[in-house]
């Protein structure tokens, strides 16, 4: 099965194609969905990367464990990311009043 839409992202511009040259690219649910997925996607390679993937991971991991144990997972988290790359970079962009400059997986 081919994919109904492709997405490419380079230098902070999405493109987007349309994949169905055999419907004529006619709008239909799946490809709907794609779209949304694909501006879902564009956006969120823009942003903290390593943090999404975090949250991800531990909104993952809340369907198999206790809340005690995922509040320490979540503090556990949130310092290491608020010491990472990522988390200086937020700060520094918010105290000096700028957009964030996020380089990706950190």
């Amino acid at each position: 099965m081919t994919t109904p839409v492709l997405l490419d992202v380079a230098d902070g511009i999405a493109k987007v194609t349309l994949n169905r040259p055999d419907k004529g690219n006619a709008l239909d649910q799946p490809m709907a969905d794609a779209l949304l997925d694909a501006a879902l996607a564009a956006q969120m390679s823009e942003g903290a990367v390593g943090a999404m993937g975090q949250a991800r991971k531990l909104l993952h991991d809340s369907f198999n464990s206790g809340f005690a144990s995922q509040m320490d997972r979540k503090l556990s988290s949130v310092t290491a990311a608020g010491n990472g790359p990522e988390g200086r970079e937020g700060i520094n962009a918010f105290l000096t009043k700028r957009k964030p400059d996020f380089q990706g997986g950190g």
